[in-house]
């Protein structure tokens, strides 16, 4: 990939944490979100599909959806 992924989120009011999975349900990146809005660098992933989330410190889940890397 020669990418970055650019994530906002206005209402963060919790430190939270965002995981990439592949298709296996393997965790290939996560890292703590603590600003509003965070930059990731997709170069080190190998194209295809993926899904991501973003949850807080509860581990409740604010948001999942696919990204595809080409």
């Amino acid at each position: 990939a020669q990418d970055d992924l650019y994530i906002s989120i206005s209402n963060l009011n919790t430190e939270s944490l965002i995981k990439i999975f592949d298709l296996s349900g393997r965790v290939v990146y996560q890292n703590k979100l603590d600003t509003s809005f965070s930059i990731i660098d997709l170069n080190s992933m190998l194209p295809g599909m993926y899904h991501i989330s973003i949850e807080n410190q509860h581990n409740d889940i604010h948001y999942i959806d696919k990204l595809i890397i080409f």
